[in-house]
């Protein structure tokens, strides 16, 4: 039972876990997909699916087009297209290979770990 004290976001989180369990978040996380796939080809990436999509949705974004924008436009277009936010503090991380990491948060207890592979500009760099 839920009280008047709880957020929208705690109120929905509780429902999907009381009335549904945990099997939903897959699906709901596979509904973002097309959406975040059409957005990210225009600005020209490719995305890939990592992971269970059990506790969270795992993305690596792939440059795939010689007119790939830089991270931090698909990142802010990815973040609009889910309704998503990024933590105040959230600067991203390096990964390996030159790969930068965010997490994206769209509500519910839901988010995304994305994942954004570097550009190979001319001469051979990322």
């Amino acid at each position: 039972m839920m009280s008047d004290t709880q957020s929208e976001s705690e109120q929905t989180k509780a429902l999907l876990q009381d009335r549904y369990g945990p099997k939903v978040r897959p699906v709901a996380y596979i509904c973002h997909l097309p959406r975040i796939t059409a957005k990210a080809r225009e600005f020209g990436y490719a995305i890939a699916v990592h992971g269970s999509l059990q506790r969270d949705m795992d993305l690596i974004a792939a440059p795939w087009s010689d007119v790939a924008t830089d991270e931090d436009e698909l990142l802010k277009a990815i973040c609009e297209t889910v309704g998503g936010f990024l933590l105040a503090d959230e600067k991203g991380c390096d990964k390996p290979h030159g790969r930068r990491a965010w997490v994206i948060h769209f509500g519910a207890g839901m988010w995304m770990d994305l994942s954004i592979m570097p550009r190979i500009v001319a001469g051979g760099k990322p």
